[in-house]
Formats: C-alpha cells, structure tokens, sequence
C-alpha cells in the first residue's frame, strides 16, 4: 500500500454552467505517456523504481498469462486489452491513495472550482483515465 498524506476537502457540488451536466469536456494530455503522467504527476506520484517493480513488471505478467490471452480473444476485433491497460487497472485497484487522488480529478473539490480548473486537475491523470 501507498503512504497516506492527503487533505479530505470535499469541496461544493455547485455547477458554474447548470443544465449542462452530459456535457463531454475535452482534456488534453500533459504527459507523452502513462509512466511519465505517474511518476511526474502534481498530484500523487510513484517512484520510477515502484512503478517499474509494482506495476510494469506485474502487468507483463499478467498480459502474457493464458488468462489474458484468453480475455483477449473474446473481445471485439477492434477492442485489445494491451500491458498499458493492465497497468492502469494494477495502479487503480492496488495504490489505493493514488487511486484516491485520481478520482477527485473528476469531480470540484473547492468551494468554486471552476471547470477549467477542474480540467487543470485532471490532466494530471488523463492517459490513466483514457487507459480505464
């Protein structure tokens, strides 16, 4: 498990743009590519040594097991479940601070946040987000 430092401000639900709420807002990345956006993040990071020892190396793993395989060729021919996508479910269901701090980007979590400070926040985590 990951060590544990974080503020718990829920912030306010209120909506600047009200009536908009399935609006699609787009969030471009900041990082060239998952292992940088984790070990690079403002957020919440993981060491390179952790990243490559708790989650590269368990996702290779478990990508070239007969399980996986088998998942993969079930799926739609348009659909592959890639190393990438094994380590954004790895890094979500086994960091569990990291995975805290990913799920308030998607969400205000300050009295007036705006939705560009929203996407701000989130950018820090958008390939992660786009993998799941």
């Amino acid at each position: 498990d990951d060590d544990d430092e974080n503020d718990d401000d829920d912030g306010d639900d209120s909506d600047d743009d009200k009536g908009n709420v399935n609006r699609v807002i787009y969030v471009p990345f900041k990082y060239a590519n998952l292992q940088e956006e984790i070990v690079n993040n403002q957020i919440w990071k993981l060491s390179l040594s952790n990243f490559k020892h708790s989650v590269v190396d368990n996702a290779n793993k478990k990508a070239e097991s007969d399980h996986a395989r088998d998942v993969d060729s079930s799926c739609d021919a348009y659909v592959s479940i890639t190393a990438e996508h094994l380590m954004a479910v790895i890094l979500y269901c086994n960091f569990s601070k990291l995975s805290y701090q990913f799920s308030r980007t998607f969400r205000r979590i300050k009295k007036g946040e705006t939705n560009a400070e929203v996407v701000m926040r989130h950018q820090e985590y958008s390939r992660w987000a786009q993998l799941l």
